[in-house]
């Protein structure tokens, strides 16, 4: 009565393990569906600070691939630089404030930028976070 009770016992510590692992690959191997992507950690240090395709270097955005930028002759873009003075390949953004993104300064001269500052004529810069916060 003594093996049957331990080999019992053995038989139910194996089963429990085998589902703890099973669950934890399981899980490992299947993502949530509620996962946010990009991911808000990203977004507050990276995402939108750039525009797609620029890297964020000493707190400015580099055009390191070249990515074609071509000023709007709109008039509301009179007073946007598309890059730093005496380069045609940087531009420094304000930090942003995530206290409260709608209607910053700092998000407002990003959506100013997106819109006057465009790859060709006709089609604007992507900007993952920006895109959204601009209303498009």
């Amino acid at each position: 009565m003594d093996n049957i009770l331990i080999v019992l016992i053995v038989i139910l510590i194996v089963m429990i393990l085998a589902f703890v692992i099973y669950t934890y690959f399981y899980k490992k191997s299947h993502p949530s569906s509620q996962m946010v992507w990009p991911p808000k950690s990203f977004m507050q240090t990276i995402g939108v600070q750039c525009p797609d395709y620029w890297v964020l270097s000493d707190g400015r955005c580099v055009n390191k691939f070249n990515v074609p930028v071509v000023k709007s002759t709109s008039s509301m873009c009179a007073n946007v630089n598309c890059f730093d003075e005496n380069s045609n390949n940087t531009k420094t953004f304000s930090k942003v404030d995530w206290a409260d993104v709608k209607g910053r300064d700092t998000i407002l001269d990003r959506c100013q930028w997106r819109d006057c500052c465009k790859t060709t004529k006709n089609i604007p810069y992507s900007w993952v976070g920006i895109d959204d916060v601009c209303g498009y």
